[in-house]
């Protein structure tokens, strides 16, 4: 490089923003290293994509990722086969996207930050959201809180509603759909957005996700007791209309109500969320 190209270049690094500059030094230190999402597909990776046979080994390298061939159906993959995020492009952008997600950026902010089409941040979001499908924790175990908080039922981005009527704006008359949240004091996370929140739907959704020697701790929604009374399960009633906040100290909601308000506040800068992706952001966030 000439001595002039490089004084345009220093230039051009004075430019760059706080974030910019530290991702440049890490790429300066390590150029060969990959994007968080990358890692963690790669380590995920546990079956051939085809066959879903674990006997692999590895078979090359390509665009700088590792890949396989599978002892069984002889065919070769990597981390990407088959995932949701096979054959997009600038892997290099994919970082920094994801952290416009996390701060809740527009799809313009976003795709103006990362220097890409609006079309492409909308399908890149999309497609960054359906991974959070396999992110849930497996089970809750020990004292667990759960608790269900509203959502206005959304058809932000249909082209054909379906809602009988138009109502107005900041009308409290629209429809709910709700989100159970589950959380342990290990941190693990269990959640599902239901439109009618029934004892069957807790029991299909939870109830497989729960420890032997989980202790329950809710509100006195009658859901709740009457899954803990049917499945012996210990179980903690907080009554939060008469002011009751804990029990011995130790049990509580506290966690989960706190979780539902952190949720809320990160989904409103994105001004509403169409409720056929609400799961989807709900796992964004449990993710992060």
């Amino acid at each position: 490089m000439k001595a002039s190209e490089f004084s345009q270049l220093k230039q051009s690094v004075n430019s760059l923003s706080p974030k910019q500059k530290t991702d440049l030094e890490k790429y300066l230190l390590d150029p060969k290293s990959q994007p968080q999402v990358i890692k963690f597909l790669e380590q995920a990776l546990d079956a051939c994509p085809h066959c879903q046979h674990d006997a692999a080994y590895k078979w090359g390298t390509s665009k700088g990722r590792q890949r396989y061939r599978c002892r069984s159906c002889g065919k070769t993959y990597n981390a990407f086969t088959g995932s949701v995020l096979n054959g997009l492009q600038k892997p290099e952008v994919w970082e920094q996207y994801c952290q416009t997600m996390v701060d809740s950026k527009s799809l313009r902010a976003a795709a103006k930050e990362c220097g890409i089409n609006l079309t492409t941040a909308f399908n890149w979001r999309h497609r960054f959201l359906k991974l959070t499908d396999s992110l849930m924790s497996k089970q809750l175990e020990g004292i667990a809180e759960m608790d269900e908080t509203q959502f206005k039922y959304s058809e932000k981005g249909s082209r054909q509603l379906t809602a009988d009527k138009p109502r107005k704006r900041g009308s409290d008359k629209a429809p709910k759909v709700k989100v159970v949240i589950g959380i342990d004091r290990s941190g693990h996370v269990v959640d599902d957005v239901v439109g009618h929140f029934t004892l069957a739907q807790l029991k299909a959704n939870f109830l497989p996700k729960f420890s032997g020697d989980v202790v329950l701790c809710t509100d006195g929604h009658i859901n709740y007791e009457y899954l803990a009374k049917q499945e012996k399960i210990n179980h903690v009633v907080l009554n939060q209309s008469l002011g009751e906040r804990v029990k011995e100290k130790v049990f509580n909601i506290q966690t989960v109500n706190g979780y539902h308000m952190r949720l809320k506040q990160w989904l409103a800068p994105f001004h509403g969320v169409a409720t056929k992706n609400l799961h989807k952001y709900v796992g964004w966030f449990r993710w992060f």
